[in-house]
């Protein structure tokens, strides 16, 4: 006669980030292999806003109000140039036609005219090399 043996259970599945140090606490009330671990918030990295340097070369949102319309910031300078652009495709020009228009137009002349040279080729408005600002 077969006598089985009974099997324990299977364990239940944990989640894959309670295995890691980082995300568990040690149950002050438990005796060590029977604390029962619980998940805690990963701490929140604070980020600098901006580069602490020159007050001089802050950006016109740091001041507050703008101090010229014509200053480039980034996000602003693509959300005038797509303005730009969608204005002439809506009264019919052709895609390829309204990006030559906002290259050859005095609003991105303005815009970058005030940048040093490193940054225009940093931002890749310059091929490497160049000496001296274009739009200038």
């Amino acid at each position: 006669m077969l006598k089985t043996l009974a099997c324990p259970p299977a364990p239940e599945p944990f989640a894959i980030n309670k295995q890691y140090k980082a995300n568990m606490v040690e149950n002050q009330q438990g005796d060590g292999d029977n604390a029962e671990p619980s998940t805690v918030e990963p701490p929140v990295k604070k980020r600098k806003c901006s580069k602490s340097g020159d007050p001089d070369k802050a950006s016109p949102k740091s001041n507050g109000a703008c101090e010229t319309a014509t200053a480039y910031v980034p996000k602003e300078y693509s959300s005038q140039k797509a303005a730009f652009i969608r204005k002439l495709k809506d009264e019919g020009v052709a895609n390829s036609e309204a990006t030559q228009k906002w290259n050859e137009s005095t609003l991105k002349k303005d815009l970058l005219s005030s940048l040093p040279v490193g940054e225009l080729i940093r931002r890749r408005f310059c091929p490497k090399g160049t000496k001296t600002n274009p739009w200038a």
